[in-house]
């Protein structure tokens, strides 16, 4: 690697910030149509269904998540190895990233699917479910296999969102999300008066999302038609090398969420039953909403950071991972302290009177809120300086934890419980290590002499 030049970095600088600052525009237009999927055509849905029904779209939405495992992190492996790959101004490299990740995640991708498929034709519902849905089995088989079919493609179209990530086309995907998000919004506002059925919002809410994804690899092929996978691309040493990063990208960023999402939400169904459920989909909803105004900072920045360290302009570095400290605690701590005050009265108001929380309550949820944010925005910065495997470990530790204090923490405290544990697993390992496994990782590399 060459030395550092001032005039190349600060080049390098514009260019990253521009970036990040379309991104975030086009962010912030896409959170519009978000808010009005989960703040009005959601409640609507939530009102129009009623409580048991809504718990059991719910149920489907909290379990068929597990099936995002099998990509096994094959996208966000894709973003860093593009955005290597652009660094080096390396077009046949981008090609081959781009084919050899599209045909690994379509395999898994079916491989997930068969084995899903699978569990629903072979395993009783409430095996996984709990007594609560004895009898239920009727309503909830087809909306599970539709949902799965539905997610399956969403898995194999997001290849496109992760390759525009490392070519630093952020605010893209966000223009194609907010298109999504917008006539979902729609859909579900007039259609759920005439289409009172889990299969309609399933379809308004997971099919639309696959819709835009659909636009948007349209157009990035019409952009860019040489990227088009291609068998003569597909190198063996490049899957070895997306399947070892994959499979550290996935612990250390979609396993945790899974487990918190889902893992947790089978324990609610379990000592709850629908109507639990269907309270706690909607926190997490909320926790997706407001978790979505630092993903807004976080994604375009993570493959910006790659670009800089391979640069070693550690001095952008340092200048972002401290503002966006600075963003995220003060967020989390308005939220911390925001929730408990005004919640009890928006949220009922937003969903109807049937929808009751406590202070209490929305007090845990701030505070599992506030630590995972910290957690997703560290873990983001970790993946951004090469340290994706060493934050799987952690990340890993953390996962195999959590469940415990959140079962023991609902067992006795309902909903308050659960929250407040997973927070604690949180804290306990990734809340800290991950921040000083970021600034040792700066200061090491600025340290070492660069490689002429």
């Amino acid at each position: 690697m060459n030395e550092t030049n001032p005039e190349q970095n600060e080049a390098g600088s514009q260019r990253r910030n521009r970036a990040i600052t379309s991104a975030i525009a086009t962010s912030l237009a896409s959170k519009i149509g978000t808010v009005v999927l989960q703040f009005v055509s959601i409640p609507i849905a939530y009102r129009t269904l009623g409580e048991e029904t809504f718990g059991l779209y719910a149920t489907i939405a909290v379990s068929i998540g597990t099936v995002i495992l099998f990509q096994i992190g094959i996208g966000p492996a894709l973003t860093h190895g593009i955005s290597r790959a652009l660094t080096a101004k390396d077009d046949r490299l981008e090609k081959q990233y781009f084919s050899t990740s599209w045909f690994l995640l379509l395999i898994l991708t079916l491989i997930g699917g068969l084995v899903a498929g699978l569990v629903l034709t072979f395993v009783p519902l409430t095996f996984f479910f709990g007594e609560h849905y004895a009898g239920l089995e009727p309503k909830l088989l087809p909306g599970l296999w539709l949902a799965l079919g539905i997610v399956l493609l969403e898995i194999i179209l997001s290849h496109t969102e992760r390759a525009r990530e490392g070519f630093l086309q952020v605010h893209i995907n966000n223009t194609f999300g907010a298109a999504g998000n917008i006539l979902g919004a729609i859909t579900i506002a007039i259609g759920i008066h005439y289409f009172q059925t889990i299969e309609f919002l399933i379809i308004a809410i997971f099919g639309t999302r696959a819709l835009a994804r659909i636009a948007n690899t349209i157009h990035l092929f019409l952009q860019r038609p040489d990227l088009a996978p291609k068998l003569q691309y597909f190198e063996k040493p490049l899957s070895r090398e997306m399947l070892s990063d994959g499979f550290a990208f996935t612990v250390s960023q979609s396993l945790t969420g899974i487990i918190e999402i889902n893992g947790c939400g089978l324990l609610v169904a379990r000592f709850g039953g629908p109507v639990a459920v269907g309270q706690f989909q909607i926190l997490m909803q909320l926790s997706g909403l407001m978790l979505g105004m630092i993903i807004m900072f976080t994604t375009p920045t993570w493959p910006a950071i790659v670009d800089a360290f391979t640069r070693r302009d550690f001095d952008w570095v340092k200048r972002v991972t401290k503002r966006l400290w600075l963003l995220v605690g003060g967020y989390c701590g308005a939220a911390l302290i925001g929730l408990p005050l005004v919640g009890t009265f928006i949220l009922p108001l937003i969903f109807g009177k049937e929808f009751q929380v406590t202070p209490a309550l929305l007090f845990a949820f701030g505070l599992y809120f506030a630590t995972s944010s910290w957690g997703h925005t560290n873990n983001a910065l970790l993946i951004g300086v090469g340290l994706v495997k060493k934050a799987a470990v952690y990340s890993l530790a953390e996962t195999s934890i959590i469940l415990i204090p959140a079962a023991i923490g609902i067992c006795f405290f309902g909903l308050s419980g659960l929250f407040v544990g997973m927070a604690l697993a949180m804290i306990a390992i990734t809340g800290w290590i991950f921040p000083l496994m970021l600034i040792n990782r700066i200061r090491t590399e600025s340290l070492t002499p660069a490689i002429v």
